[in-house]
């Protein structure tokens, strides 16, 4: 069973009141006997053994959306960018669980939004993969890196055309990411929108919007293929009109073949 918020809040106060104790924190006091600490945040002296405590409070506040909780951590000293298990912080924490109020408390509180787990997912990264557009934009508006990659070499952008995530897609181009951009696979966003869908309507809305920002046709996956030639073998017939509309050449125009008459 979950803590109450009376219950979580007691908690906490007896952790950063055992760590005082043990002048963990090492909050210096005025130096005047009997003075008390003053009520600035214990950040730059906080020891490793109570940023350890802290932490790791945080970085589970921030994965239950616990924004009062993750509030009062962050008051009490708790590193925003502790790395926990898998070198993953408080706001990786909370992108992955989509705990949205407790991603934009942390961002606020100076979050890095390109730290990168032992994964190489980042908030951003994990945000644009999963399609989780309020953390995404949110961490488009405290300096994400358009330009970072996964472990396979992915733009934000090329998992979300991939999952056919039109919205996500959207946010991510209207940002000036890269559509050309070619992954470990030796594919694009376009290409793998293609590959990896259906030729369902989110993925014809994600074709569109990458041909409208200029996504390179005739670019080949590394079998020599363009993404007309993956539509066409797809039968994915609304994706092929689009593509031929837009004069996406195919394998055969892109090799030099022609066609000899009688």
């Amino acid at each position: 069973m979950s803590k109450t918020p009376a219950v979580r809040k007691l908690v906490t106060c007896s952790v950063i009141a055992a760590l005082l104790c043990l002048g963990a924190c090492g909050i210096p006091t005025s130096g005047v006997p009997g003075s008390v600490a003053p009520a600035t945040p214990p950040t730059a002296t906080l020891n490793p053994d109570a940023a350890a405590v802290l932490g790791h409070a945080l970085i589970h506040a921030a994965s239950v959306n616990d924004t009062a909780e993750v509030g009062r951590l962050l008051e009490a000293g708790a590193p925003v960018d502790y790395r926990g298990e898998d070198a993953r912080t408080a706001l990786l924490a909370a992108t992955r669980a989509n705990a949205i109020e407790a991603a934009r408390e942390l961002m606020e509180h100076g979050a890095n939004v390109n730290a990168k787990d032992e994964l190489r997912d980042s908030a951003f990264l994990y945000a644009g993969a999963a399609g989780l557009t309020e953390i995404l934009v949110l961490t488009l508006e405290h300096g994400a890196d358009l330009r970072a990659t996964n472990r396979n070499g992915n733009t934000a952008l090329i998992p979300a055309c991939e999952h056919g995530y039109a919205e996500t897609v959207e946010i991510l181009i209207d940002n000036d990411i890269d559509v050309n951009h070619v992954n470990d696979r030796g594919l694009t966003c376009l290409l793998e929108a293609v590959t990896q869908g259906d030729g369902s309507q989110p993925y014809q809305e994600v074709v569109a919007m990458l041909i409208d920002d200029e996504a390179g046709l005739g670019i080949k996956d590394p079998q020599g293929l363009t993404a007309l030639d993956h539509a066409r073998r797809l039968k994915q017939s609304s994706v092929v009109q689009l593509l031929e509309s837009a004069g996406s050449p195919s394998q055969a125009t892109t090799t030099g073949s022609t066609t000899t008459g009688p």
